[in-house]
C-alpha cells in the first residue's frame, strides 16, 4: 500500500520529534543515571537553551553518513565515522571503539566484552533518525536501527531501538498510540524479554 505525506505534514512530525529529543534530553540530563522517580518542571522558555546530548550527536552523524553513502548504509558505514568523528567515549562508546580498532566489526562490537551495556538504553535512545527517514516504511526503519544498535549493543537493546524506530516510522501516519504500539511490537522476536515488557505494559 503506498502512502503520501506532504512535506509540510513531514517537516512539521520531523521538527515536533527533535524539539521533543531537546527538551527531554535537557531536562533529564542532570539526573542521568539516577534511579528513582524524578519530579521535574519544564516550561517553553526552558527549551531556547539545551544541553550538549550525545544521543542527538550521533544522530546527526547519522544524518551526514546517509547523505554521503545513500540508504544502502551498513553498520560498518555508520561504524567508520562513528570511530572517526565521536571524540568522547563514554561507557559503551568505548567498549566499541576498544573492540572496532581490533578488527571486531558490528554485529560482534557490540557484543563482545560488553556485559555491562549489552542491554542497555545507549542505543534505543538512538532510533529516532531512522524513524524521521523512513516514514510510514517501518520495515525499513527496523533493518537501519538494527545496524545502528549492534554496533555497541546486542540483544534485547538492539531489538528496542528496532521496535521504537518502528512505531516512529507509523506516527507519521497514525496518531492512535496504543495501535502503534501492537504494530510495532510485530517487529520484534515474541521470546525476547523486551517483548514481554512492552507487552505488560499495554
Amino acid at each position: 500500500m503506498k502512502r503520501t505525506i506532504t512535506y509540510e505534514n513531514y517537516f512539521d512530525k520531523v521538527y515536533g520529534c527533535m524539539i521533543g529529543k531537546c527538551v527531554s534530553g535537557t531536562a533529564g540530563a542532570p539526573y542521568e543515571g539516577m534511579k528513582q522517580r524524578l519530579n521535574l518542571h519544564f516550561t517553553a522558555e526552558d527549551a531556547d537553551t539545551t544541553l550538549p546530548n550525545d544521543d542527538l550527536d550521533l544522530q546527526v552523524l547519522w544524518l551526514d553518513v546517509l547523505e554521503n553513502k545513500g540508504i544502502s548504509v551498513t553498520s560498518d558505514s555508520l561504524a567508520d565515522s562513528f570511530l572517526a568523528n565521536c571524540p568522547y567515549s563514554p561507557g559503551e562508546y568505548a567498549v566499541f571503539k576498544r573492540n572496532y580498532r581490533r578488527h571486531i566489526h558490528p554485529p560482534f562490537s557490540g557484543k563482545y566484552n560488553n556485559p555491562y551495556y549489552l542491554e542497555g538504553m545507549g542505543c534505543p535512545i538512538r532510533s529516532e533518525i531512522w524513524g524521521c527517514i523512513a516514514p510510514g516504511t517501518p520495515g525499513l526503519a527496523v533493518k537501519l536501527a538494527g545496524m545502528d544498535g549492534v554496533l555497541d549493543h546486542g540483544s534485547n537493546s538492539v531489538w528496542a531501538e528496532c521496535f521504537l524506530a518502528a512505531l516512529e516510522s507509523e506516527a507519521f501516519f497514525d496518531n492512535n498510540i496504543e495501535r502503534l504500539i501492537r504494530k510495532s511490537l510485530s517487529y520484534i522476536p515474541k521470546e525476547l524479554r523486551i517483548y514481554a515488557l512492552v507487552s505488560d505494559v499495554l
